[in-house]
């Protein structure tokens, strides 16, 4: 990506220096923050003036005060919101876990009790497969509660978050997503 000049003054962004900011009309590039490449090194040129900062998209740090990343154009985090964020997966990875074991734990004493005289139950009239469709999709969803606890711990211990993880909890959802088409469509 080229270089991205920001007025010092109102932050406006330009992929070309200006001797007159559009944002705020002075002329304040001449004091721009300079960001080039992929890294935030070239953004060290200029002093410090706030918590460092990290956008979720593409990994830009500065500890310079920008409310969005000038590479993406996303908002940029402080290590504080990020841990934040982290905490909030912490919770609902733990609420999906902790439903998702209840769920798994009582479908398993249904089965295991159905079709007995005097339990309650009916007959479960699945097979091998049914079974196998059942517990895969609970498995699924138990392995997306625990990575995002997993994220959300990392987030909280290194203050921003791990694309891997993110990764593999989007591929999870995307697999649920296709199993419940397909059992739409088959069952």
């Amino acid at each position: 990506m080229n270089s991205v000049y920001v007025c010092s003054n109102c932050r406006y962004r330009s992929p070309f220096y200006l001797a007159d900011c559009p944002g705020c009309g002075q002329g304040t590039f001449s004091d721009a923050a300079i960001y080039e490449g992929v890294s935030a090194s070239s953004a060290a040129a200029a002093p410090a003036t706030g918590e460092d900062r990290t956008c979720y998209k593409c990994d830009f740090e500065t500890n310079q005060i920008l409310a969005e990343c000038p590479r993406c154009g996303k908002r940029l985090r402080t290590a504080g919101e990020i841990i934040s964020l982290g905490w909030a997966l912490v919770i609902i990875g733990g609420s999906l876990t902790g439903l998702m074991g209840a769920i798994t734990i009582g479908v398993t004493y249904i089965i295991s009790q159905a079709g007995k005289s005097g339990s309650g139950f009916g007959e479960f009239k699945g097979g091998t497969k049914e079974l196998a469709l059942i517990y895969g999709i609970f498995g699924l969803a138990l392995s997306f509660g625990i990575i995002a606890i997993v994220a959300g711990v990392y987030q909280i211990m290194f203050g921003k978050r791990n694309k891997k993880l993110v990764r593999v909890m989007l591929v999870i959802v995307v697999v649920l997503l296709v199993l419940a088409e397909l059992v739409q469509i088959f069952l």
